[in-house]
C-alpha cells in the first residue's frame, strides 16, 4: 500500500514538473525575446523634416511613424535583443495628395529587405539613442546607420537651468571635438569645427539661453566664420581660411555672418553626465 503510494506521488510530482517546465519554457519564448520594459513605450524623435515617432507595445507589436514633410507608417511585430531592436512589418501607409495615411500594399522602395533594424545605443527612462539600418524611407546599409535620439512621451525631468551650466562636447568617430557648447549664466557659445585631417575650420555663434520643462531655448545674436570665400580670375569662389586652434576652438581671424541665425528651441534629457540636446549627445568636460 505505501509502496503505490509513493507510486502514485512520483507520478504527480513529475507531472507538476512537466507543467511547471512547459510554462517556464512558453515565458522564456517569444514573448521574452519581444518585450522589454526598457524600450515598451511611445517615443518622439526631435520637429524636423523628417523625424520618427514610435511605439513600442507590451505585446510585441509597434507602430512606427515618420513625420515632418513626408507622412509613413508602418505597423507589425518588433523584437529586442543583444541591443538591436528588430521590426517586422506587416501593414504600410503612406501619404495621399490630401495628406492623409492611407493604407497601401507596399512601400515604394527598390531597397527594403522588409525589416528595419535599429542598433540601440543608449536607454534609460528618457531617451532612446538608435541607428536605424535598411528603412525603406531613410536607408541606411549594414555599415551605416541614420542616428536618431528619441525622447519618451510625457517624460517629466526635474532640472534647472543651474544643472546644464558649464562646458559640453560631442566627439566624430575619431575622438575629435565636432561640436562644444559654452553655458554661462544667460549667455552661451557654440562652435561647430570640422576638417581635422586637412584644413580644421569652424564656426562660432553667441546668444542667449533660458531652460524651462524640459525644454531649451536659443535666441543667437552673432555668427563667425573660420574663413572668407570670394572670386578668382575665372570667377569661381575661393576661400581664405584662418587656422582654428584645436584645442579652444578660436580661429585666429572670425569673419561675421550677413545673417542673424535664426532662434530655436531643442529637447533636454540629462542622464549619467551626457546631455541629450535635440539630436545630439554632449559629454561635459
Amino acid at each position: 500500500m505505501k509502496k503505490d503510494y509513493l507510486l502514485c506521488l512520483a507520478v504527480a510530482s513529475i507531472a507538476v514538473l512537466g507543467i511547471t517546465s512547459c510554462d517556464k519554457d512558453k515565458d522564456n519564448g517569444s514573448g521574452a525575446n519581444t518585450v522589454d520594459s526598457k524600450v515598451v513605450g511611445k517615443w518622439i524623435g526631435i520637429e524636423d523634416y523628417h523625424y520618427p515617432i514610435v511605439s513600442f507595445n507590451n505585446d510585441g507589436t509597434y507602430e512606427w511613424m515618420w513625420d515632418g514633410l513626408r507622412k509613413l507608417k508602418d505597423t507589425g511585430k518588433y523584437t529586442y535583443a543583444a541591443n538591436e531592436i528588430k521590426m517586422t512589418p506587416s501593414e504600410y501607409y503612406d501619404m495621399n495628395d490630401d495628406g492623409e495615411l492611407v493604407k497601401v500594399q507596399s512601400p515604394e522602395s527598390e531597397n527594403f529587405t522588409g525589416t528595419r533594424k535599429c542598433k540601440v545605443i543608449e536607454v534609460n527612462d528618457g531617451i532612446l539613442s538608435i541607428e536605424v539600418y535598411g528603412d525603406y524611407f531613410m536607408g541606411g546599409e549594414n555599415d551605416y546607420g541614420f542616428p536618431f535620439v528619441l525622447y519618451r512621451d510625457g517624460i517629466d525631468q526635474e532640472l534647472s537651468q543651474a544643472d546644464l551650466k558649464g562646458t559640453w562636447e560631442e566627439y566624430d568617430e575619431k575622438g575629435n571635438v565636432s561640436m562644444r557648447y559654452v553655458f554661462d549664466e544667460a549667455q552661451y557659445t557654440l562652435y561647430n569645427v570640422w576638417g581635422w585631417d586637412d584644413q580644421l575650420a569652424g564656426s562660432k555663434t553667441v546668444g542667449n539661453w533660458a531652460f524651462s520643462k524640459g525644454m531649451i531655448s536659443f535666441n543667437p545674436v552673432d555668427c563667425w566664420y573660420s574663413y572668407e570665400t570670394g572670386v578668382d580670375a575665372q570667377n569661381k569662389t575661393v576661400y581664405t581660411y584662418s587656422t582654428v586652434n584645436p584645442q579652444t576652438l578660436e580661429a585666429e581671424k572670425w569673419t561675421k555672418t550677413r545673417y542673424t541665425p535664426r532662434s530655436s528651441t531643442d529637447k533636454v534629457y540629462l542622464s549619467n553626465g551626457k546631455l541629450y540636446l535635440g539630436g545630439i549627445t554632449l559629454v561635459k568636460k
